[in-house]
């Protein structure tokens, strides 16, 4: 059987499953395999924060500078929960925290427990 790159689609009589099932065997993310190691927090804990965050922000329906403090008052753990969400790295994050408000951030400072995203 032709490859779905080598099909002609204008074909009436084409069989639609195998072609589905290729695609979907060829489908995966990245996002499922989560690094492990020094420098990640475990899921639960990142769990933890997830859900703070999403209580004190209406599910990120209210998201501003006062629910997200909120929430890391709450469980400060939502704090890299919620740079996560934004895809920064902790030096881009360091970078843009220091170009924002003039405070000057160590950008090569790293915090095993809390560093990176799950």
């Amino acid at each position: 059987m032709p490859s779905r790159f080598e099909i002609d689609y204008r074909d009436t009589n084409i069989a639609w499953e195998p072609l589905v099932d290729e695609v979907f065997g060829e489908l995966t993310s990245s996002f499922l395999e989560m690094p492990k190691g020094e420098g990640f927090i475990d899921y639960p804990t990142f769990e933890k924060g997830y859900q703070t965050l999403k209580r004190h922000t209406d599910a990120f329906a209210k998201l501003t500078p006062e629910t997200v403090l909120a929430a890391v008052r709450d469980a400060p753990i939502a704090f890299i929960v919620f740079r996560c969400i934004l895809g920064f790295s902790p030096p881009e994050w360091a970078y843009v925290t220091t170009e924002m408000t003039g405070v000057e951030v160590d950008q090569a400072r790293r915090v095993p427990s809390t560093a990176a995203c799950v």
